[in-house]
């Protein structure tokens, strides 16, 4: 069994993969922020290859579904989570700088809390201070790569530091 006790798990890599167990045996795992948004092809090949590099063990892998988006980062690496309207709220989540698959079980916990009045972690999160970032969406696709490539050279040199936000 792959994860015998059946936690998720979040590596300390810059580029971290995050997994868990679900339903029916499965696997969610998820990983690569980008600055663009790759096609089913590269998504599906960058996943297959990052499942056997942590689970060589698995000789016939089948995906049930995979996705890709641009990563959609905050300066701080904080989420950006926003209620609007108390009797119905409405809430909303973005921001996840690459770790959207890791934190959204987090983040959708604060949320239900909310929601039933047990808890104040959502006013918490909410409460985060969050810049705009200048050209952000046309600077995107090269700065992201650009940070990523920066950041995966110095955790090379120093592979015992953990970046992450």
């Amino acid at each position: 069994e792959l994860l015998p006790f059946g936690h998720p798990v979040y590596d300390t890599q810059f580029q971290i993969d995050y997994y868990r167990p679900v339903f029916n045996n499965r696997l969610l795992f998820g990983g690569q922020g980008t600055g663009t948004c790759w096609g089913p092809e590269k998504t599906l090949n960058y996943l297959e290859h990052r499942i056997h590099t942590v689970f060589p063990q698995i000789k016939n892998l089948e995906m049930d579904f995979v996705w890709s988006g641009t990563t959609d980062l905050t300066v701080n690496g904080a989420v950006d989570s926003r209620k609007f309207g108390n009797t119905f709220p409405i809430y909303a989540v973005h921001g996840w700088s690459g770790h959207g698959v890791a934190q959204t079980v987090r983040i959708g916990k604060a949320i239900a809390n909310d929601f039933v009045g047990q808890s104040n972690d959502f006013e918490m999160l909410s409460k985060i201070d969050h810049q705009n970032i200048i050209f952000g969406r046309t600077l995107a696709p090269v700065v992201i790569p650009l940070a990523k490539s920066m950041y995966g050279l110095g955790a090379m040199i120093n592979p015992g530091k953990m970046v992450s936000f």
